[in-house]
C-alpha cells in the first residue's frame, strides 16, 4: 500500500502504470478542489507539464476512482496549507504491521527491507578532497 504526496505525479505514475491505482491507501493534495468540475480543470492546468503527453481521458477516470474511492485527502479544504514535496518523494509505501502476518509474507517483507537498505546504501562522501571509503 502506498501513500501519494501530489495530486498531479501520482496521477501521472498512476496512468503510466508505475503505480497501481489498487496500491492506493490514500493521496495527501496540495489542492483545493471542491467538485469533480474544479478536479477536471486542475488536470487540464497540469496537462501542460506533469501530465504532457498522457491520455487526458485517462487522467480524469483515475482521479475521478481515486476521489470517489475516498483515496484523495486535500488539506487546503480544511483550511491547512501542505507544503511542497520534492520530486523524488512522490510516494511512500506503508510498513505494514500486523502480529498475525502469514509466515510467507513477514519473511518477503524482511528480505524487501533488507534488500532495501543494502540498496540504499551510498559510498561516504568526500571531505576536503579526501576520499573515503
Amino acid at each position: 500500500m502506498k501513500i501519494g504526496l501530489s495530486f498531479g505525479r501520482c496521477i501521472r505514475d498512476i496512468v503510466k502504470g508505475e503505480v497501481a491505482i489498487d496500491d492506493v491507501m490514500v493521496i495527501v493534495a496540495r489542492t483545493r478542489m471542491e467538485d469533480e468540475e474544479s478536479m477536471f480543470d486542475v488536470l487540464d492546468q497540469y496537462g501542460w507539464d506533469t501530465l504532457r503527453g498522457l491520455d487526458m481521458d485517462e487522467c480524469r477516470v483515475v482521479a475521478k476512482a481515486l476521489r470517489d474511492g475516498g483515496k484523495l485527502h486535500q488539506p487546503r479544504l480544511q483550511g491547512a496549507w501542505p507544503g511542497n514535496v520534492p520530486e523524488g518523494y512522490v510516494w511512500m509505501d506503508v510498513v505494514p504491521t500486523a502480529k498475525d502476518m502469514n509466515p510467507g509474507i513477514k519473511d518477503a517483507w524482511d528480505n524487501y527491507r533488507m534488500l532495501l537498505t543494502m540498496c540504499a546504501a551510498e559510498p561516504i562522501p568526500e571531505a576536503d578532497g579526501v576520499p573515503r571509503g
